[in-house]
């Protein structure tokens, strides 16, 4: 995720639409990367601790590429 903004937005909780969160372009081009980075290496990490694999998938794509691709990493690991 590598959101570009030029100016402050309002992000909305699709949960929650009372949650709402206005960010800075540069807050979305500078700290929102290490933070995401962070908790996707803590969850890899929490998942390897626990004896599972952690696969990484862009759900923007088909979920029957990503399942492609997933099932072969899988394969070449075994």
């Amino acid at each position: 995720m590598k959101p570009k903004f030029r100016e402050p937005v309002v992000l909305v909780d699709m949960e929650n639409s009372a949650n709402a969160l206005e960010v800075s372009p540069e807050y979305t081009r500078d700290e929102y990367p290490r933070k995401i980075d962070s908790h996707i290496e803590a969850l890899a990490s929490a998942a390897r601790g626990a004896g599972m694999e952690y696969f990484l998938m862009n759900t923007a794509r088909p979920l029957d590429e990503g399942l492609r691709e997933y099932l072969a990493v899988r394969k070449r690991r075994l």
